[in-house]
C-alpha cells in the first residue's frame, strides 16, 4: 500500500500551530482548508507536509503578491520566506494545495480582496533551485543566473558565463536564494572538479572555486546532483565554439575596445616595471581589483621589490599579456 502524505498550512492565523488541509473526495490530489482574515488585516503562511519542519514549501522570495516567484522545497531551508493573505477583518480565505502526477506543487489562495493567486513548482526543478554566483555577478543573484535542468534529467543543472577582463573569477552555487545554504569547494580557489565539494550550509564565507580563461570566452558550469564522487559534483569547462576554433574570442568590437582601453595603460607600466628590474608587489592586482592605484603606474618603492629579471624570468602569462 502506498504512503499517503499529509499537508497542514502554518500560519500566524494559529499561531504557527498546524491547521490541517483535507484530501479532496472528488479530486486527490488537491487538499484544502479555510480560515479567516485576522484583525490586522493579514497573515503569513507556509505549507509543511507530515508534520515535519524538514518539509516544509515556501516561496523562492519572502511575501510575494504576484504569481511570478515559484514555490520551492519542501526542505529545511525558507528562513523568513512565506507567503502572505490579507483582506478585510474576519474575510474567509481558502488554502488550496495540488500536488501533480510530476511531484510539482501549486499552492492557491482564494478571497474575495485577494482573488484567486496560485504560486507554482517550477517544472523540472524537484523544488530546488541553485543559482550561480560570484565576481562575475558581483557576488549577487539573478534569472540569468539560474542552473537551468536538463529535460528529463533534473538531477543536471547548466548555466554560462563569459570571462571578463580580468580573466579569472571566483564562483559558488547557491540554492533556493537562501546564502546559508551555499555549495563551495573545501580548499579555496580550487578549480571546479578538483576537490572535495562542501555544503550547502553557511560556512563557504572564504571559500570559492576559481575558473581562469581568456577574455570574452564563455565557459559552462554543470552541477550533477547525481555524482556519487563529490568532487564531481561541480565541473566547468570552456565551450569549443567556431570562434575559438578560428582563433577570435567570442566578444564584440565595443567589449574589446572597452577592456583594451582598461588594460593598456597598466600593461605600459607593468612592462616597464618588468624590464627596468622591478617586480609587481605583493598583493598587487590586474584592474578591477582594489588594492594598488594603477593611474601613475607601480606603486611607490617602499611597496617594490627590485629584482634582476634575467635571473628571475618572466611569467609567461605576462609576456602574452605584453605582447597583446
Amino acid at each position: 500500500e502506498n504512503f499517503q502524505h499529509s499537508y497542514s498550512i502554518l500560519s500566524s492565523l494559529s499561531g504557527w500551530r498546524p491547521l490541517d488541509m483535507r484530501q479532496n473526495d472528488d479530486q486527490p490530489d488537491l487538499w484544502e482548508v479555510a480560515s479567516r482574515i485576522p484583525q490586522k488585516g493579514e497573515a503569513e503562511f507556509v505549507v509543511q507536509r507530515d508534520y515535519d519542519d524538514k518539509q516544509t514549501l515556501y516561496p523562492l522570495k519572502a511575501r510575494p503578491r504576484d504569481e511570478s516567484v515559484p514555490v520551492v522545497g519542501p526542505d529545511d531551508g525558507g528562513s523568513g520566506k512565506r507567503w502572505v493573505v490579507w483582506g478585510e477583518p474576519g474575510e474567509i480565505v481558502i488554502f488550496r494545495l495540488l500536488v501533480t502526477e510530476a511531484g510539482e506543487f501549486h499552492v492557491q489562495v482564494i478571497s474575495d480582496t485577494m482573488g484567486t493567486l496560485t504560486w507554482k513548482s517550477p517544472s523540472g526543478c524537484g523544488g530546488t533551485i541553485y543559482d550561480l554566483t560570484g565576481s562575475l555577478l558581483d557576488w549577487k543573484l539573478g534569472k540569468a543566473s539560474q542552473l537551468v535542468a536538463d529535460a528529463g534529467n533534473p538531477d543536471i543543472r547548466r548555466c554560462r558565463f563569459k570571462m571578463s577582463g580580468k580573466c579569472k573569477e571566483e564562483i559558488q552555487i547557491i540554492v533556493n536564494h537562501d546564502w546559508s545554504r551555499r555549495l563551495y569547494p573545501e580548499i579555496n580557489g580550487d578549480p571546479p572538479g578538483s576537490g572535495l565539494t562542501c555544503g550547502p550550509d553557511d560556512k563557504g564565507t572564504g571559500r570559492h572555486w576559481e575558473v581562469v580563461g581568456y577574455p570574452g570566452q564563455t565557459f559552462e558550469v554543470v552541477l550533477n546532483l547525481a555524482a556519487e564522487d563529490k568532487r564531481r559534483l561541480i565541473s566547468c569547462a570552456p565551450l569549443e565554439t567556431k570562434s575559438w576554433v578560428e582563433g577570435r574570442t567570442e566578444w564584440t568590437d565595443e567589449e574589446w575596445e572597452e577592456w583594451e582601453a582598461e588594460w593598456s595603460s597598466y600593461g605600459e607600466a607593468m612592462a616597464g616595471g618588468l624590464y627596468g628590474g622591478s617586480s609587481w608587489p605583493p598583493g598587487g592586482q590586474w584592474p578591477g581589483g582594489e588594492k594598488r592605484q594603477l593611474a601613475g603606474g607601480p606603486s611607490p618603492a617602499p611597496a617594490m621589490h627590485r629584482r634582476d629579471p634575467l635571473a628571475d624570468g618572466l611569467n609567461p602569462w605576462t609576456e602574452e599579456r605584453i605582447d597583446e
